[in-house]
């Protein structure tokens, strides 16, 4: 049994040594085809850096090349606006110059309507003081009012042209609108005129005169309430016109409105400042409407401001 032992033990050990060889030999082809697998990957790995590289380089040229052609077009589009506002500038200086002749031109029409327009006012004045004058004469007003009709429509025209009128336009006007018995015009046209030139007292004695003449075409037609309105307007109105001329005008309108409503004793007084002041007054006391009242009421007191009436008019 030894011997058999010993033979298979001495032939084993040569088939054992012979089976790790051939182990050994096939680890050493496997790795030998790992490493060819290895180079194998990594030159293809250099054969796509080589391509990336080219065309990273290839896309860094058209980068390059499109950036140069963007200036070239920011370049050439700079150029046409350079040469579009010097044109453009051109042409504004050109229009400008256009319109700073046709502002001095309208500048020269504008004051020429300007003169044209105080002239007609100041022909207005004129005529309207010899107006007054022909009437204390008794003389016929006829020529006279058609030349005052002539200048008012004069004026009319200017202002339709576009020309605004002053505060004595404004003044005028209301003479037109006084005479025609359009008293609500007449008020509005001295207001425009007041507001032009606030601090005018002849302004304020003229919305005086028309708030009164006013009233008493409202009393005549029994409109009583709103003819005492209109009373009250005109004390108000009076009062300002004292106010601003401190106290030289409006003393007579200030009676007038005081005796339409019913202020007698104080009418009185207003009427010795005007006579005091010799406040120029273009109806005779005695012949006044609005004192009509106050003479029944205070006939002694009334001649002792005034003087003595007419011997046919005397109550």
């Amino acid at each position: 049994m030894r011997k058999w032992a010993l033979l298979v033990i001495i032939f084993a050990i040569p088939l054992a040594g012979q089976q790790v060889d051939s182990m050994q030999q096939l680890r050493v082809e496997s790795l030998e085809d790992s490493i060819q697998s290895l180079n194998h990957r990594m030159e293809k790995i250099e054969e796509h850096w080589v391509e990336i590289k080219e065309t990273a380089d290839k896309s860094g040229e058209w980068a390059r090349w499109l950036m140069i052609a963007g200036i070239g077009l920011a370049a050439l589009f700079l150029g046409f606006l350079i040469i579009f506002t010097i044109i453009s500038t051109s042409r504004i200086r050109r229009d400008l110059e256009e319109i700073k002749k046709m502002r001095e031109q309208a500048t020269s029409i504008l004051e020429f309507l300007r003169g044209s327009r105080d002239e007609t006012i100041n022909e207005l004045e004129r005529t309207r003081e010899e107006r007054e004058k022909l009437k204390q004469e008794g003389k016929d007003l006829q020529e006279i009012d058609k030349r005052l009709e002539e200048l008012s429509h004069r004026l009319d025209t200017l202002r339709r042209m576009g020309l605004p009128l002053d505060a004595r336009g404004w003044h005028e006007k209301y003479y037109e609108f006084a005479k025609r018995g359009h008293y609500g015009e007449a008020i509005a046209a001295l207001d425009e005129a007041i507001s032009l030139d606030i601090d005018n007292s002849i302004f304020h004695n003229s919305k005086t005169y028309v708030l009164l003449v006013w009233g008493a075409r409202l009393k005549d037609e029994g409109e009583e309430e709103k003819a005492k309105e209109k009373f009250e307007e005109a004390k108000e109105s009076a009062q300002k016109a004292i106010e601003l001329s401190k106290g030289k005008k409006g003393y007579y309108n200030l009676a007038c409105a005081q005796a339409r409503l019913g202020e007698w004793k104080e009418a009185l007084v207003s009427l010795r400042k005007s006579k005091e002041n010799k406040e120029e007054i273009t109806v005779a006391p005695w012949e006044d409407p609005d004192f009509e009242e106050l003479i029944k009421k205070y006939p002694h007191e009334f001649e002792g401001i005034v003087g003595q009436p007419p011997e046919e008019e005397k109550p």
